[in-house]
């Protein structure tokens, strides 16, 4: 057909390729690639196919295709090598769930350092550009506005960290297993699972912060036993020997003993009576098992061992005294707190409780030198 048409085509495609390596196998294209350019040069040409003969009809197509087939063929052959190796470097890392999750977890981590050292826009602005798409981005980004809303009992604080946690929870609803039939996680799964309950949780507290009438307290109650349900099954597959370890296995085990740990730590702390009553609901509390959870959690490097550590120390501080039971431990509490004050010399969180255990111990000095230093990073 080219010796017959060379007037029409010039230099056709078949003879202009540059020679290419003997090595090299070039697939040939998709015929689909083709089926635009001929529907878009059809049209002008069937009205006038009965005034033509049909071999000028399909020259005139060839014509017309020429120069993208040119394109897709003369290429150089260093350029379709790059081509056919960023296209296998996007399928590795579109197709590694697992990647993905650890680059999230790594870029929340650093977030979260920057928030210890009292940088928080940064840290916000950290968070806020990925919050969207990532569920550890969402969930660590409304963690960190609620617990600015209960440090200042804002209204407004209030109602945007549960808005920004419902939105978190939504995103964790997309990423979890979608048929109750499987009987097997994938690793994102497992997370989005543990991250969906640690949602609910910190909703529920919300909740009871934002108004004590009866209404609030069901929709609270209803969230602190789905969370508790869901914190109970994963747990269930943490120790079953069915379990798999990930590429983010501590990540995942350190979530599932946070959400463990402080049920059973608040829930043995009730009195007997309210206790009883829990446990007919089907909710249980073992305060040592408890306290063994979290501070197993708190001892690794994990992106939760920081609220782990966080709740250990407001129990020995704060709830032990409140509570009336006397069962805090203030060695304990400064052993946990002292690796974060030589980490976070000036951080806000760790001043104030190295604040609370001098004036649990009666140094009044020294209770004035941590609030000293709060006033000065303000």
């Amino acid at each position: 057909m080219c010796n017959g048409h060379a007037s029409l085509i010039k230099g056709c495609c078949c003879c202009c390729l540059p020679p290419l390596p003997p090595s090299f196998s070039l697939p040939l294209p998709c015929p689909f690639i083709l089926l635009p350019l001929l529907s878009s040069a059809a049209s002008p040409l069937a009205s006038a196919a009965t005034e033509r003969s049909a071999d000028h009809y399909y020259c005139a197509l060839l014509v017309k295709a020429r120069g993208s087939l040119l394109q897709i063929f003369c290429l150089p052959f260093n350029t379709l090598c790059q081509m056919k190796m960023s296209q296998e470097e996007e399928t590795l890392s579109n197709g590694c769930s697992r990647s993905d999750l650890s680059v999230a977890l790594e870029d929340c981590m650093a977030a979260l350092d920057l928030f210890l050292r009292n940088e928080f826009e940064e840290a916000q602005a950290h968070l806020l550009s990925r919050s969207k798409d990532s569920m550890y981005h969402a969930l660590t980004y409304a963690t960190i506005l609620e617990m600015k809303a209960m440090m200042t009992f804002d209204p407004q604080h209030i109602l945007t960290a549960g808005s920004t946690m419902k939105e978190a929870q939504a995103l964790c609803q997309r990423n979890r297993r979608k048929s109750s039939f499987s009987k097997t996680f994938t690793e994102e799964e497992l997370h989005a699972e543990v991250c969906y309950a640690e949602c609910l949780l910190q909703r529920a507290a919300l909740t009871f912060l934002q108004d004590e009438n009866m209404i609030n307290f069901i929709k609270g109650g209803i969230k602190v036993r789905n969370s508790y349900q869901t914190y109970k099954e994963l747990h269930t597959i943490l120790k079953s020997s069915g379990y798999t370890h990930g590429d983010n296995h501590g990540h995942f085990e350190g979530g599932v003993k946070l959400g463990v740990g402080a049920f059973n730590l608040m829930i043995s702390m009730l009195p007997t009576r309210t206790l009883k009553l829990l446990e007919f609901v089907g909710f249980s509390g073992n305060k040592e098992f408890g306290l063994q959870q979290l501070q197993e959690a708190s001892a690794e490097s994990t992106f939760r061992s920081f609220l782990c550590n966080m709740l250990l120390l407001c129990y020995h501080t704060f709830m032990s005294f409140i509570l009336g039971t006397g069962e805090g431990d203030v060695e304990d509490a400064e052993r946990l707190l002292q690796p974060y004050l030589k980490k976070y010399p000036k951080g806000s969180i760790f001043l104030f409780f190295a604040g609370r255990i001098e004036e649990i111990k009666g140094n009044l000095d020294a209770v004035s030198d941590c609030r000293f230093g709060l006033r000065a990073e303000r």
